[in-house]
């Protein structure tokens, strides 16, 4: 394949992306304000991980598009635009405004409803760690099955974060 595109964000930002037969290489070196000093990292992402969800590094959308082209997407779900009523519920689950999510569920908003990438409003909850806003979400019958990126669900994602109240409410809902 062997592709490769190359742009600037700001002074310091320089981004390189190049497409290789078995992945994505993601490459950024950048000037850390907090260390006062250069950083660089680079990452190998999935072809499968990119068509499904995207880039793992922001990248300008002509980028993203031609890199999706080049992988035989013509017209990725990920690049469309999301509808502001869905983005508004996915956004009242990160910062926790459960009269938000309450209005958008009376609205006939559906609870599992999801950006762009797969992710939903228990996902952004639970992540963020607004357990008010995830418990309400499993109160009102998000789905506690529902698979997300690298294999992730509700629970793992409680699990990883530490969240004792989700883990035991999301073990109730899991148990015959």
């Amino acid at each position: 394949m062997g592709r490769r595109w190359t742009w600037t964000a700001g002074q310091d930002d320089h981004y390189t992306v190049e497409l290789l037969d078995d992945g994505i290489r993601w490459e950024c070196d950048t000037y850390d304000e907090r260390a006062g000093a250069p950083s660089s990292r680079s990452v190998v992402q999935p072809c499968d991980d990119f068509r499904g969800y995207g880039p793992v590094e922001p990248a300008p959308e002509n980028i993203a598009r031609e890199l999706a082209a080049a992988l035989g997407l013509a017209d990725p779900r990920w690049l469309k635009p999301l509808d502001p009523r869905i983005e508004a519920f996915l956004k009242a689950a990160s910062v926790g405004n459960v009269d938000t999510l309450r209005a958008s569920l009376t609205s006939g908003i559906d609870v599992d409803a999801c950006d762009q990438r797969g992710f939903t409003a228990l996902w952004n909850a639970i992540v963020r760690g607004r357990t008010a806003a995830a418990l309400l979400l499993l109160d009102a019958g998000a789905d506690v099955s529902r698979h997300y990126r690298y294999d992730a669900t509700a629970l793992s994602l409680a699990t990883k974060y530490g969240n004792e109240a989700l883990i035991k409410r999301l073990l109730a809902a899991n148990s015959p």
